[in-house]
């Protein structure tokens, strides 16, 4: 969550927009929240912390270093709509040279040390099927009802303008302004219409 905020505002803002995040309105926890219940739900279903770990690094790091190279070469972020464009993506980064930063290889090979770290420290698991049933279906309603009144919400997206830095005419801007993970998913409006 942090790091993928991290990466959010790179190669178009400073750190001084990484901080923003933390200092303006709910943010943070706007985009710090999904990828926490993420992670519960991929351990419920895995009964491993490791797995549930690499999961949510992937679900979530991957996504935004798409929108991080997408925004570099096109000025866009990643929505939640690009998803089913693969085939333009495929064509797109077929022009485009995609070379990792130094930053995005020393956050996999932390990721990586930390996958083979908790495979063997952390073990606690669930000994009981149900208890994990009744876990990921208690957590699958939160996220539910999260995403149809908080992250889809205008009124919630308007509240947490982070426009300081930023031309706020600029819809890519306004995108980055707000992190990543919590403007995406606001982007799933775009989709459902």
């Amino acid at each position: 969550g942090v790091t993928s905020l991290y990466f959010a505002r790179d190669g178009l803002f400073d750190l001084s927009m990484f901080r923003s995040y933390f200092t303006t309105g709910d943010l943070a926890l706007l985009n710090l929240v999904p990828p926490v219940l993420l992670m519960f739900l991929l351990y419920v279903v895995f009964n491993r912390v490791y797995a549930a770990f690499a999961g949510t690094f992937i679900l979530t790091l991957i996504p935004t270093w798409i929108s991080y190279f997408k925004r570099l070469y096109r000025n866009d972020p990643f929505y939640f709509e690009d998803i089913v464009l693969v085939r333009e993506a495929r064509t797109m980064t077929g022009a485009y040279a995609i070379v990792l930063t130094a930053g995005i290889w020393h956050t996999i090979a932390a990721a990586v040390l930390l996958c083979i770290l908790l495979f063997f420290v952390a073990k606690p698991r669930y000994k009981r099927l149900s208890v994990r049933v009744v876990s990921f279906a208690l957590t699958g309603i939160i996220c539910m009802g999260l995403l149809q009144n908080v992250y889809l919400s205008d009124e919630v997206y308007a509240a947490n303008k982070n426009e300081a830095q930023i031309n706020r005419w600029s819809p890519t801007e306004q995108f980055v302004s707000r992190g990543f993970v919590y403007p995406f998913l606001y982007s799933i409006k775009d989709v459902a219409g």
